[in-house]
């Protein structure tokens, strides 16, 4: 349920990227990102983002995508722990 209500915050991705602030270096991960996501691939898709989390450590969208694609790669756990670091970061 913890899973399914955070997923439901952010309807649209796309508005997402364009509202958050990132360098340019993680903003072309991320649309990189995106792009595969949208195609089903997941497992690529995170390896991207843990790029552009290594770029951009404080950004809470990028923990939020990672707790997305986790969710789809059936690791709950590994998004919870995202989810978490992107809550804290929004609070900040």
């Amino acid at each position: 349920m913890f899973l399914f209500l955070l997923l439901t915050t952010v309807p649209n991705f796309d508005e997402a990227i364009v509202a958050t602030s990132l360098t340019p270096a993680a903003q072309v991960l991320v649309e990189e990102a995106q792009e595969l996501m949208n195609d089903n691939q997941y497992r690529e898709a995170e390896k991207v983002l843990r790029k552009a989390d290594k770029v951009q450590p404080d950004s809470a969208l990028i923990n939020r995508m990672l707790g997305d694609v986790n969710v789809k790669l059936n690791k709950p756990s590994v998004a919870k722990k995202f989810y978490k670091k992107a809550a804290e970061l929004e609070n900040n």
